[in-house]
């Protein structure tokens, strides 16, 4: 891991915040906790971490003279691996939630709405959330939706007297969608860029039912609360990709069109 060294109490006393600010020492490794499971912004092909997020972090190392070291982790567990300094930083398609930057501070870099897929040729085809009213829905485990979903349930559904939605959790994308076409979910809800990768992946048994993206959300690349440096050198590493093209690059080649 990214190892550190603090700056005297002189300069420390300087910070706003009251916090001494870190840098690296010369191992030259920017440890980053991911969870390898959500395309098109994290996956594997042939063994090796893919994507959106595993390309830019690549290339926000090479701007910061750093050499990437991606940690394979269980979504629910990265912002407690920030927490227990087991990571330099996240970056895994993780939304900017007040729950989060309770525990750890953020930098946007792009923004994506939801969608909703059922299996092709389905006759439920709902369009929006407050469709999903006594259905049973399959989500992956931690993100954000879960709590929406709650909100439509318990206020929309049960004042229209049209069943709550079961909302089931999977801990990756795949058993989402697993859950789907093996019948165990009437739709899957997933973010619209992955919604559109799994559609690709497989245009036989799927199809996104909603017409317009919902829940819109910024994604925010995670990282020790308190830490200045952290934060000016991704930031610093973030804008020089922007200028370079290299970043729209990414955002065309993965199919977003969301930039922050």
């Amino acid at each position: 891991m990214l190892k550190r060294m603090i700056i005297g109490c002189c300069a420390a006393l300087s910070l706003t915040a009251g916090l001494a600010q870190a840098k690296p020492l010369t191992d030259g490794v920017l440890t980053i906790g991911m969870e390898v499971a959500y395309p098109p912004f994290e996956s594997y092909q042939n063994k090796q971490p893919v994507g959106f997020d595993v390309e830019l972090v690549h290339a926000l190392a090479k701007e910061m003279g750093l050499k990437p070291d991606i940690k394979d982790t269980p979504f629910p567990s990265l912002i407690l691996g920030i927490k227990a300094h087991r990571f330099d930083m996240v970056i895994s398609g993780m939304y900017i939630v007040e729950k989060r930057l309770k525990q750890a501070d953020a930098l946007p870099y792009i923004t994506t709405g939801t969608s909703i897929m059922v299996r092709k040729n389905a006759d439920f085809l709902p369009k929006a959330p407050e469709d999903l009213c006594g259905r049973t829905i399959a989500i992956q485990k931690g993100t954000v939706w879960l709590s929406k979903l709650q909100g439509v349930s318990n206020g929309y559904c049960a004042s229209h007297n049209l069943g709550a939605i079961q909302i089931n959790e999977y801990p990756t994308t795949a058993e989402c969608t697993q859950a789907l076409l093996s019948n165990h979910a009437d739709a899957q809800l997933q973010m619209a860029a992955a919604s559109q990768q799994i559609l690709e992946k497989l245009p036989n048994r799927v199809q996104i039912s909603s017409e317009k993206q919902f829940y819109p959300q910024t994604m925010g690349m995670y990282f020790p609360k308190g830490d200045t440096w952290m934060k000016q050198q991704l930031s610093e590493a973030l804008a020089k990709v922007k200028a370079s093209g290299e970043f729209q690059k990414l955002l065309d080649k993965y199919h977003l069109n969301a930039q922050f």
